[in-house]
């Protein structure tokens, strides 16, 4: 075992500092290519996978990826939690640094990988389908694929496939994955219709700290700080300037204007390709591969649209062409007076060098692939992978996470979240009272058959009746939707001004409203706020409809323990029989339905009425101990007078 290394140590360590680097130069390139109700969940993506992903490689990652060979296919579970790690050197990894600078340095590279799959996620996908396919994709996929490349004993080693720095374990697994990962979400809404991003100066400054970074990503996997590690910094940097020149061509050639987007999407390519050799080619083959990537990448993206697989962000153009081009180049490139441990490639008389490189891509491909369609698959049994289309229609910030980058689109986004809100009541209003004409209606009809037809058979009967409970029961569903529904004026406003405002709508259509309320801006449980307020609703409706005259008084007020609520008006009336009967529900369903509510309570609601004399709607909510705490008051808030 060597001894440690303070020099190589620092260089280590540095250079995983500058891959976290990455990673957040990452987030910023995804999140100026989004539109910009998402970008804040696009940012997100990426550093809530930093801390998972952090946390997974502690638990369990690192065992799997570089503990005790088993089979040559994934690592023991010897070193959970890192047991048995401390600062002393590995004989197998690193052994001039202290093997806890090894796992830092290997945290920080699974971490990107993970990262970059969330452009298949982007603008659609739910954030409980980030959390979970990140964990079982980090374990699953990285872990083992990373164990064959770079654990001690793993079979793509034993076989000398090249990958210096993560073409393969890096690349084309997260590229492929994402591939495989937006083909399975589906597109985004509209996904045909051209969209700009929203931020151009953000992904080009995640652009500066990838290819910063970048210097750190391949840099460190030299793992010692001597001539190698100078050699890769030149090749990194020499294929990504090629790229980056020859993409700028291209386009320019083919748009006649000189793309700055795609100039980075260049430089993006060419660190791509150069990522798996870049320890083991020359700079004048980093500059052959960084023509290639910019090339092929070019072309992939152009021609993206002809596949089913929606990805908004280029991953897999940019990841899986360019990681695929850069791993057999390195068997095409690589060369033993760059690095002996290496060996060389096809230009150097060695083709069975590119013959282990396409075995490694292929197998890496399937695997990844397959893997991610099967948590996708499986996650996918148990919930939905991506958001409904209106979240996607406002955006994943606010629906996703209540938040919002830019002040101005959250206030908007507001008032479209209250629209859409009003639009729901709306509709199971529209729903209750149709239901409602519907049932009376039939029941009116089964009354006068039974009427006409005393003697009918036993099975026709049955009929009727059954017919009448599938009518009830629909009415009962209707009426849970119209019960759970809590107004954003409750929200706002508090059980008294919400009133007031419903109130204020009659009065504008013409009605003399009389409205007496103690409560003020004095705060209630939700659930009693949300039934008295349905009452309320309720009772006005009835009055709109029904009502011959056009006074209705209207009380709130505390008795004692006890929240009261009065609706009363001087409209035509109803028999009792009509409110009480279990089957005779005209157009007083909604209060039976209320009724049922304020039960649940502990309170009571009763209707008195004549025929002629109007009627009167009384419900009764009695706070218990706990809801008289729960009693807020807030002097800031409105008062009974806003509307």
């Amino acid at each position: 075992m060597q001894e440690l290394q303070p020099a190589n140590a620092s260089w280590v360590l540095t250079s995983a500092s500058f891959v976290l680097l990455t990673t957040l130069g990452l987030a910023f390139f995804y999140g100026g290519l989004v539109r910009q109700k998402n970008v804040l969940s696009t940012l997100g993506h990426t550093f809530f996978i930093l801390a998972l992903v952090s946390v997974q490689w502690v638990l369990i990652g690192y065992s799997l990826a570089f503990g005790p060979d088993r089979w040559g296919l994934i690592g023991g579970l010897d070193w959970l939690g890192l047991a048995q790690i401390g600062i002393q050197p590995s004989p197998y990894y690193a052994s001039t640094v202290s093997q806890q600078a090894h796992v830092f340095t290997e945290l920080t590279v699974a971490v990107l990988t993970s990262a970059l799959i969330t452009s298949a996620f982007a603008e659609r996908g739910r954030f409980k389908t980030v959390v979970l396919f990140s964990v079982l994709w980090t374990t699953l996929v990285y872990d083992p694929v990373a164990h064959w490349a770079w654990g001690h004993l793993g079979w793509m080693g034993t076989l000398k496939v090249l990958d210096f720095a993560g073409g393969t374990v890096v690349h084309i697994s997260g590229g492929v994955s994402a591939l495989v990962a937006a083909w399975v979400l589906g597109p985004r809404l509209r996904s045909q219709e051209p969209r700009e991003p929203h931020d151009a100066t953000m992904t080009l400054l995640g652009t500066g700290l990838l290819w910063l970074g970048w210097f750190g990503f391949t840099g460190g996997n030299a793992l010692v700080s001597n001539a190698e590690a100078g050699s890769v910094l030149v090749t990194t940097n020499t294929s990504a300037a090629t790229a980056m020149l020859t993409w700028l061509a291209v386009s320019w050639a083919r748009r006649q204007q000189p793309s700055v987007l795609g100039g980075a999407m260049g430089a993006f390519a060419g660190l791509v390709a150069i990522t798996p050799a870049a320890g083991f080619v020359s700079p004048a083959a980093a500059i052959l591969i960084g023509f290639g990537a910019g090339l092929f990448c070019y072309a992939a993206v152009q021609f993206k649209h002809r596949f089913t697989a929606h990805d908004p962000l280029d991953a897999w153009p940019v990841h899986v062409i360019g990681g695929i081009w850069g791993a057999l180049a390195t068997g095409l490139f690589a060369s033993a007076i760059v690095n002996s441990a290496g060996g060389d490639g096809l230009l150097a008389g060695n083709p069975r060098q590119l013959i282990n490189q396409g075995i490694g891509v292929v197998v890496v491909m399937f695997y990844a692939g397959g893997m991610t369609w099967l948590i996708l698959k499986l996650l996918g049994r148990f919930m939905r992978l991506r958001v409904a289309e209106t979240e996607e229609e406002l955006g994943l910030d606010v629906t996703q996470h209540g938040e919002s980058a830019y002040t101005f689109y959250q206030d908007l986004t507001r008032r479209l979240l209250a629209a859409r809100e009003e639009e729901r009541r709306n509709i199971a209003y529209e729903v209750h009272d149709g239901l409602a004409q519907i049932v009376s209606s039939t029941h009116q009809h089964l009354q006068a058959y039974a009427h006409q037809h005393p003697a009918e058979s036993p099975e026709a009967q049955a009929k009727l009746t059954r017919t009448m409970e599938l009518a009830q029961r629909a009415i009962r569903e209707a009426r849970r939707i119209i019960a759970n529904l809590r107004p954003t004026d409750l929200d706002d406003f508090g059980l008294a001004a919400a009133i007031r405002l419903q109130a204020e709508e009659l009065r504008r259509d013409g009605w003399e409203i009389t409205y007496h309320e103690t409560l003020g801006p004095d705060r209630l449980p939700a659930p009693v706020e949300t039934a008295l307020f349905a009452v309320a609703r309720e009772s006005l409706t009835n009055v709109r409809k029904h009502a011959q005259t056009s006074n209705v008084n209207i009380t709130l007020e505390r008795q004692g323990h006890a929240i009261c609520l009065e609706v009363q008006d001087w409209g035509r009336g109803f028999t009792p029989m009509q409110f009480d009967s279990e089957h005779v529900v005209g157009n007083h369903l909604g209060l039976v339905g209320m009724r049922e509510r304020i039960a649940s309570l502990g309170g009571y609601l009763t209707v008195e009425s004549a025929p002629g004399r109007g009627t009167l709607v009384i419900a009764e909510v009695p706070l218990s101990k706990e809801s008289q705490k729960a009693v807020i008051v807030r002097p800031d808030s409105t008062d009974g007078n806003r509307h």
